[in-house]
């Protein structure tokens, strides 16, 4: 069976946009899936979301890597808790996407 031509877009061309990426837009948070232990992500971090006004504002979101969850038996969810610089975020939304990251909304706590 052949490899789809997303499949292939993702084994051989994901890395590279992840890395020019992440030397642009990415940051370590501390991840706590579900309420639980946390652990430290590779994100790429970007201020605002939708149509927020005033930038920053209590929204930012993340892109992570799927694998970075698959290979730990985890998916993101609603509620899990993001850390970064000693701000405290709650997801609110979590898009996946087909070429192997998802894209999560967050909400700075008041």
């Amino acid at each position: 069976m052949a490899s789809s031509p997303l499949t292939n877009f993702v084994a051989m061309y994901m890395p590279t946009l992840w890395a020019a990426e992440f030397a642009v837009f990415g940051c370590q948070v501390s991840y706590a899936p579900d309420a639980g232990a946390s652990m430290m992500l590779d994100v790429l971090w970007k201020e605002g979301a939708e149509a927020e006004e005033v930038s920053p504002g209590r929204y930012s979101n993340i892109t992570v890597r799927q694998s970075d969850f698959t290979d730990l038996g985890l998916s993101p969810d609603l509620g899990d808790v993001v850390t970064n610089n000693g701000v405290i975020y709650d997801v609110v939304r979590v898009d996946a996407t087909k070429v192997g990251v998802f894209r999560l909304v967050l909400q700075e706590r008041p």
